[in-house]
C-alpha cells in the first residue's frame, strides 16, 4: 500500500533530480561558453578600437610642421598603420563602430592625398571625436 507509493514517489522524485542536475550541466557549461566568448570579443574589440584610435591620433600628430619635413613614403607609413587597424575593426567592429571607423579614415585620406588644411585636420580631429563616442555607446561605456 503506502509504502509502495512512497517508494514510486521517491523514485519518480529521483529521477526527475538526476534529470534536472544533468540538464543544469549542460546549460551552465553553454551559459558559461557564451560567457567567454563574449568577454573574448569585448577584449578584443577594445583592442581594435583603441589601436585604431591611437594610430589616428599618431598620424594626426605628425601631420604638425615636423611631420610636413618627412618624406611622403613616413606618411604612407603611417596611413598603412592607420588602414592595417581599419581592416581589422571592419572585421570584427560592430556595423555602427565600423562605420564611423569608415567615416574617419575618409576624413584622414582626404588629409592626407587631396587637401591637408587646417579645416579638414579639425574635420578628421571631430570625426575621431564622434569614432570614440559611438566605441564608447557600443561598448556601453558610461560618461559617468
Amino acid at each position: 500500500g503506502s509504502t509502495s507509493t512512497v517508494q514510486s514517489v521517491t523514485l519518480v522524485v529521483a529521477g526527475i533530480a538526476a534529470i534536472a542536475s544533468i540538464v543544469g550541466v549542460i546549460f551552465g557549461a553553454r551559459l558559461s561558453a557564451r560567457s567567454e566568448h563574449n568577454v573574448w570579443q569585448r577584449d578584443m574589440r577594445i583592442r581594435l578600437y583603441g589601436a585604431l584610435a591611437n594610430s589616428i591620433e599618431e598620424f594626426s600628430i605628425r601631420l604638425t610642421k615636423v611631420f610636413r619635413e618627412t618624406s611622403f613614403d613616413e606618411k604612407l607609413a603611417a596611413y598603412d598603420e592607420v588602414f592595417k587597424n581599419l581592416t581589422e575593426v571592419r572585421t570584427y567592429g560592430t556595423l555602427e563602430v565600423v562605420g564611423a571607423a569608415n567615416t574617419m579614415f575618409s576624413a584622414l585620406a582626404h588629409v592626407m592625398f587631396e587637401e591637408d588644411t587646417f579645416e579638414s585636420r579639425t574635420e578628421l580631429d571631430d570625426k575621431l571625436v564622434d569614432y570614440r563616442r559611438t566605441v564608447r555607446k557600443s561598448l556601453k561605456i558610461d560618461d559617468n
